[in-house]
């Protein structure tokens, strides 16, 4: 089936192999945002910034498009006082100006994708500037569902949990994990959207593990370097 599909955030990992796996059904038509330059074969690809103009000049490239699917894939990591502006920017503010955005053109029947990490689940040293900019965009995230769940147009929205040992959300960040090439993660995803399970974990092995850092004591979790 055709679909018109968008990525924001389109040159991080996770938006990389999404894009290749959509792009392999030639009937989709994709576009990809971002604000470095793009190379991906038979995609509409824009190096774009998310200011006010640019955000006009994306809305005006997307309002004759009939949108079936939004990925808000835009992420920045860093846990440094120094980055505090920038993070909350790109990992908050952006996919939320983005969302209306695509909200005003009116879209008959569309799926929202955002990515939630386990930094958001429970405070960390390592993380918990990354991980209360991702905790704003899911009470966000949250809050749409509840507004949309009863009302036409069908929109919906998804925010499945990426954790670091199945990708590495932005290329900003080293991590030596990466993406499969075989597109396992895409996947995944594609089935977690398929399945309209809206929110949580993309394998039981990672539930079972954040379920257990939620329910450590303080005095000990304080203790455990991550």
């Amino acid at each position: 089936m055709k679909q018109n599909i968008i990525f924001f955030g389109a040159s991080s990992t996770i938006a990389s192999e999404l894009i290749k796996y959509y792009s392999d059904d030639k009937s989709n038509r994709i576009y990809a945002f971002s604000q470095t330059k793009l190379n991906y074969q038979g995609v509409h690809c824009y190096q774009i910034g998310y200011e006010k103009a640019s955000l006009k000049k994306i809305k005006d490239l997307l309002k004759d498009i009939e949108i079936n699917i939004v990925f808000l894939a835009n992420g920045f990591l860093s846990n440094r006082f120094e980055d505090i502006d920038k993070s909350y920017e790109i990992n908050t503010l952006i996919p939320i100006k983005l969302t209306k955005l695509i909200l005003d053109l009116n879209p008959k029947k569309c799926k929202f994708v955002f990515f939630d990490s386990p930094s958001s689940i429970r405070g960390r040293k390592s993380t918990f500037l990354y991980g209360s900019s991702k905790a704003s965009l899911k009470i966000f995230c949250e809050g749409l569902r509840h507004q949309y769940a009863s009302t036409t147009p069908n929109i919906k929205f998804y925010n499945p949990i990426i954790h670091p040992t199945i990708s590495n959300m932005t290329n900003h960040f080293q991590s030596k994990t990466r993406l499969s090439e075989s597109g396992e993660t895409a996947k995944l995803i594609v089935k977690f959207i398929g399945r309209n399970k809206f929110y949580g974990h993309l394998t039981l092995k990672w539930a079972f593990i954040m379920f257990i850092i939620r329910i450590i004591p303080n005095n000990i979790f304080n203790k455990i370097n991550i």
